[in-house]
């Protein structure tokens, strides 16, 4: 029997409570010399970076799914994973307009990247990410 791992909780550097060094190409690296052949890119409400990594991927043979941790009204943390990248995207559009308006404060939370496949800075991230939704984990509320 084969063993296949996979790791579908991972963190990039838009996530406030990364490390500076989750950018595309280290993830990638890691997950590979841990014999890992898929991830999951699940930042804190939002899916800026999966797109880099999975460039940071490309001809790796590491299988990369779009996803995202949602935080919701009730401060429960829900991994959300998607086959494509116009799913995530969607869901990105609808999550923005549930995130409270709040600008982040790095010195308490920490900084919030969005970053190319390079790892090369593309922008900061204001909003503060690390927060609950007004999505509600119950159907209907």
């Amino acid at each position: 029997m084969d063993t296949f791992r996979a790791d579908l909780h991972v963190h990039t550097v838009l996530s406030p409570c990364a490390e500076i060094e989750m950018i595309p190409p280290l993830i990638v690296q890691e997950a590979l010399e841990r014999g890992i052949r898929l991830i999951a890119i699940t930042d804190h409400n939002a899916s800026a970076n999966v797109s880099a990594v999975q460039k940071a991927a490309l001809e790796t043979g590491l299988i990369i799914l779009p996803g995202m941790e949602l935080q919701t009204r009730e401060e429960v943390h829900v991994l959300c994973l998607f086959d494509t990248q116009a799913q995530i995207l969607a869901f990105q559009e609808f999550v923005d307009t549930c995130l409270p308006d709040m600008e982040n404060n790095p010195e308490f939370f920490g900084i919030q990247l969005v970053v190319d496949a390079n790892g090369e800075l593309v922008q900061e991230e204001k909003r503060l990410l690390l927060t609950s939704t007004n999505i509600s984990i119950n159907p209907g509320i």
